[in-house]
C-alpha cells in the first residue's frame, strides 16, 4: 500500500483526521485536532504556536520537523519524537504543563493515558517515557527507564529506583526529581513520592518560562 499524504493550508484554525494512516503536512501557526482512529501516522510541519492533538484509538504517531510541537492530550499513545524542542500538556481541567525535550533522544518513546483513576504500568526498561494526568498512579519501569508525570497530585510508584529518574512539570512550575545517587538536592518540594523500597522523595519547584 501506498502512503497517504495530506496537505492542510496555513492559517487553518481546527483540522481533524478522523481515520486512516498517513502522512499529513501543515503549514506554520495552524491549529491541528489529530482525531485518528489507527495508524502509523507522521506529522509534518509546523513551527510557531502549532497545537497537535492525539485522541482516538491506539496508534503509533511521529511528530517530525515540528519545532515547537504542542500536545494538548492523548490518551493510550505511543508518541516518537524528532526534531521537537517543547510540548505543552493541558489537561481536561484546562491546567497547562510544559516539557522541554532537550534531554530526551530523538528515538524516546512517549506512552499517554488520559484514566485519572488507573495505574500505568512501564514494562519495558529503559524505552518508555509514561506521562499521566491529574491523579493517575505509575507503577514500574526498572533500568534507566524515564517517566514524566503530568498533572497536580500524581503518585508515582517505581519497583526499581537505583537508575530511574523522573521530570515532572506543574501547573507552577517545572520539577525535576532524581534519585539522589545522580546529587540532586531534593529536601523541599510540591509533591510527595513514594518508592517501594519504602523510601520518599520531595520534588522541588523551578520555574518555566513560557514558550
Amino acid at each position: 500500500m501506498g502512503k497517504i499524504m495530506h496537505d492542510y493550508k496555513n492559517g487553518t484554525d481546527l483540522n481533524y483526521i478522523r481515520k486512516g494512516g498517513g502522512t499529513h503536512r501543515f503549514g506554520d501557526g495552524d491549529d491541528i485536532i489529530f482525531v485518528a482512529t489507527n495508524g502509523p501516522h507522521k506529522i509534518y510541519g509546523g513551527a510557531g504556536n502549532d497545537l497537535v492533538v492525539m485522541e482516538g484509538a491506539v496508534a503509533d504517531y511521529y511528530l517530525v520537523r515540528h519545532p515547537k510541537a504542542h500536545l494538548l492530550w492523548g490518551g493510550g499513545k505511543i508518541i516518537k519524537f524528532a526534531d521537537v524542542e517543547h510540548l505543552l500538556f493541558r489537561t481536561r481541567t484546562d491546567a497547562s504543563y510544559v516539557i522541554d525535550l532537550a534531554d530526551f533522544q530523538k528515538e524516546d518513546m512517549i506512552r499517554f493515558t488520559l484514566n485519572r483513576t488507573d495505574v500505568t504500568v512501564a514494562d519495558d526498561a529503559g524505552e518508555t517515557i509514561v506521562a499521566i494526568n491529574d491523579g493517575c498512579s505509575l507503577k514500574g519501569g526498572a533500568g534507566s527507564d524515564r517517566f514524566v508525570a503530568i498533572g497536580r497530585n500524581t503518585r508515582l510508584i517505581l519497583d526499581d529506583i537505583p537508575e530511574a529518574y523522573s521530570i515532572i512539570n506543574y501547573e507552577d512550575g517545572t520539577t525535576v526529581l532524581r534519585h539522589p545517587a545522580f546529587g540532586e538536592d531534593l529536601a523541599t518540594g510540591v509533591e510527595l513520592f513514594e518508592f517501594t523500597d519504602g523510601s520518599v522523595l520531595h520534588a522541588a519547584g523551578l520555574p518555566t518560562d513560557a514558550i
